[in-house]
């Protein structure tokens, strides 16, 4: 009995020895929204005295979602604050955060509790307006939209998605669009390629956002290279140090396919077939996204009957072979008699002679008969020879 308490009491010893080697959790959680966009989240944390000085203590910082009962990790820092910026499709009308302290190079201790906070905002964020988006030019943005509501009373304010507050600019309008319930403004600002937020208020509501950018569909110029069609672009009014993305959808002879090319594209041309093409234009990963809506569809060249070589050949040669059999067929018919003459029967032939017939009998069967060969009759004709002169003149005379 007196073992059993021994061991017991030396296993409460050490879990109680465990439990005080945990690190202690940061304590006076606060916060403060910076701005619109940014939240500071700050505490405090005391050091063990009997913690080695070797050892570095980081915080994680985890963002709490309370529907799902799930957890997100969006940093880890080595100081006593952090600040993040969220918009409202990260959020409602508050935020909820836990740190805890963990160690580096420590051996023996390990993490500490969590402790939570709740951010508030400073209004409620719903959205208030839909559809935004900015068109850039040269030398300004058209940026427009659909309220939510149309008779809510809105302000607005954009600025590049950082901390400072000489960033922030207030957007004055009322300058209705031709489009039922648009509105529009015209920002005297150069895209700077930067991102840019909005924040639209109302009295007791609040939206922030991204805008999505966009750039008018630059024209496309076509032209025959051989077998190829050739496609080209101008170059865009902005984002001289971006490189432009062309998504390009194309039907050929009632074919679909798609190619992605940066300044021109090639694809092949059937001159048969009528070409109906669009296409659309986006940033590469390398700067912020600028997109431009959809081209309408060019139609060029017409669809024609044509026959290709493999279909000429897959209707000449069927038929140069047929005419041929026909043809052998019909000489082979006409000819057989030549071709395969009839051989006479040899065994009655035999048998006749066998027998001792004297006579001999006619074959029933036709023999073969030589084709009798044409030939010329010539006629000789004597021709007297020609005498010498004489020389002695009582020579006899050649007759």
């Amino acid at each position: 009995m007196e073992i059993i308490v021994f061991f017991c009491a030396v296993i409460l010893t050490f879990s109680h020895c465990e439990a005080g080697r945990r690190l202690p959790a940061p304590t006076g959680l606060k916060y403060q929204w910076i701005n619109h966009l940014t939240v500071k989240v700050s505490w405090s944390w005391s050091r063990p005295k009997n913690l080695p000085q070797n050892c570095t203590i980081e915080y994680n910082i985890y963002e709490l979602n309370l529907q799902n009962m799930t957890r997100t990790k969006i940093m880890m820092c080595s100081v006593t604050y952090f600040e993040e910026r969220f918009l409202t499709d990260r959020m409602s009308s508050s935020l909820e955060f836990s740190v805890q302290a963990s160690n580096k190079h420590c051996i023996g201790w390990t993490e500490s509790d969590p402790t939570k906070i709740t951010v508030s905002t400073r209004k409620p964020h719903v959205e208030l307006v839909k559809n935004f988006k900015c068109v850039l030019e040269a030398t300004k943005m058209n940026c427009s939209w659909i309220p939510v509501n149309p008779t809510e009373n809105l302000s607005f304010i954009y600025r590049h998605c950082g901390k400072a507050e000489s960033n922030t600019k207030i957007m004055e309008f009322n300058q209705p669009d031709r489009r039922e319930n648009w509105k529009v403004f015209t920002l005297k600002a150069k895209w700077r390629y930067q991102d840019i937020c909005v924040v639209v208020q109302t009295e007791h509501s609040m939206q922030t956002f991204k805008p999505k950018f966009a750039i008018r569909t630059p024209q496309m110029e076509v032209k025959e290279n051989g077998d190829y069609l050739t496609l080209t672009w101008a170059s865009p009014d902005v984002g001289a140090n971006c490189s432009w993305e062309y998504d390009v959808f194309y039907t050929i002879c009632s074919k679909n396919d798609q190619l992605t090319a940066r300044e021109h594209a090639q694809i092949p041309h059937d001159k048969c077939c009528e070409y109906e093409i669009r296409y659309s234009v986006k940033t590469d990963k390398y700067c912020p996204l600028v997109s431009g809506d959809d081209s309408k569809s060019q139609v060029y060249g017409a669809k024609r009957h044509c026959l290709d070589t493999a279909t000429v050949v897959a209707i000449v040669i069927p038929v140069i072979l047929f005419v041929c059999v026909m043809l052998s067929c019909y000489c082979f018919r006409r000819h057989r008699h030549i071709i395969c003459p009839v051989m006479p029967d040899l065994s009655d032939f035999f048998k006749e002679m066998m027998n001792g017939n004297k006579e001999m009998k006619t074959p029933a069967v036709n023999l073969y008969k030589p084709v009798p060969e044409r030939f010329d009759s010539e006629k000789i004709v004597l021709v007297p020879k020609a005498c010498p002169p004489a020389k002695d003149p009582t020579s006899p005379v050649c007759p």
